[in-house]
C-alpha cells in the first residue's frame, strides 16, 4: 500500500508485538521481516554449518535457529527493501556458544531444542557479563554499521531503547530483582557503545518509569512483555523516525 511505512526488524518480541496492531484499520506499517532469537555478539561470527534444525517444533523458532546459525541477518539488510531498520538488545540475554574455529551461535531456548551434541565441538559459553562476550558483540555491531553503511541504510538504524521493567500491572514486582538490574546494567552498557556511533535522533527513548510488565500478555507475564502503552510509544516512535530521515 503506498504510504506505508516499511520495518525490518532485529530483535525481540519488544520490537514486534506493536506491530500486531497493524491491520485494516491500520495500515500504515508493514513488516519486511523479522530477525530474532539473536544477539548481535552472534552476526558477526562464522556460521555453523551442518546442523539439523528440524528438531525444534515451533516453525517461526526453527526459522530464527537456522537463520542465526547460517548468519542470514547482514545479507538481509543489504538485500530487503524497507524504511525503517529498528533494532532491541533484549535477546543478548542469552549466552553465546563460540567453537575454538570462530563459528558462533545464540544459545537461545530454541536452539536448546535440538538434538545437536555439542560435545562434538571444542567450544566456550559466554554470558553478557563476560568480556569476550562484549568484545563479539563489539565486532557484530560494527559490521552492522559497516552493512548498513554499505547499502545507504545508516539513517534508517532506529534503536529501541528499552529496558526490563521492576513490576507489573498489578503492582506485584518479578521476581530476582537483581537480574533485572543487572540486565538494565548491560543494557545501558550498550546504548553507550551505540552512542559514540549514532546520534540522539536514532534512539527510540521511552520514559523509563512506563516498561511495566503486563500481566495479561499473549505470550506471558515477563519482565520485558510489556502493557499496550510501551507498545503504542513504540509505533509511534517508528513514524517520527520515518518522517525525520524523509524530510
Amino acid at each position: 500500500m503506498a504510504g506505508q511505512t516499511r520495518v525490518l526488524i532485529f530483535g525481540s518480541c519488544v520490537s514486534r508485538d506493536p506491530f500486531n496492531r497493524v491491520g485494516p484499520d491500520n495500515p500504515e506499517f508493514a513488516l519486511v521481516d523479522y530477525f530474532a532469537r539473536s544477539s548481535m555478539a552472534s552476526i558477526g561470527l562464522a556460521p555453523l554449518k551442518g546442523v539439523d534444525v528440524s528438531s525444534i517444533r515451533s516453525p517461526f523458532q526453527r526459522r530464527m535457529v537456522d537463520r542465526d546459525l547460517r548468519k542470514k541477518f547482514l545479507p538481509a539488510v543489504k538485500s530487503l527493501e524497507y524504511d525503517v531498520l529498528l533494532v532491541d538488545f533484549i535477546d543478548d540475554r542469552f549466552k553465546l556458544i563460540v567453537t575454538n574455529r570462530g563459528q558462533g551461535i545464540t544459545d537461545s531456548t530454541a536452539f536448546r531444542e535440538l538434538t545437536f551434541d555439542l560435545a562434538t565441538l571444542r567450544f566456550k559459553k559466554l554470558s553478557n557479563r563476560d568480556d569476550l562476550f562484549r568484545d563479539h558483540w563489539k565486532k557484530g555491531w560494527q559490521d552492522f554499521l559497516a552493512t548498513a553503511g554499505e547499502c545507504g541504510a545508516t539513517r534508517k538504524i532506529l534503536i529501541n531503547r528499552v529496558y526490563w521493567s521492576a513490576s507489573d500491572d498489578e503492582g506485584n514486582p518479578f521476581p530476582d530483582q537483581q537480574a533485572i538490574t543487572d540486565a538494565n546494567a548491560y543494557l545501558d552498557w550498550v546504548y553507550d557503545q551505540i552512542a559514540q556511533d549514532l546520534p540522539t535522533e536514532q534512539f527510540l527513548e521511552y520514559p523509563r518509569a512506563g516498561f511495566i510488565g503486563k500481566c495479561q500478555h499473549q505470550w506471558g507475564r515477563s519482565p520485558f512483555h510489556y502493557v499496550d502503552a510501551v507498545e503504542e510509544h513504540c509505533l509511534r516512535g517508528v513514524s517520527a523516525h520515518q518522517l525525520m530521515i524523509g524530510a
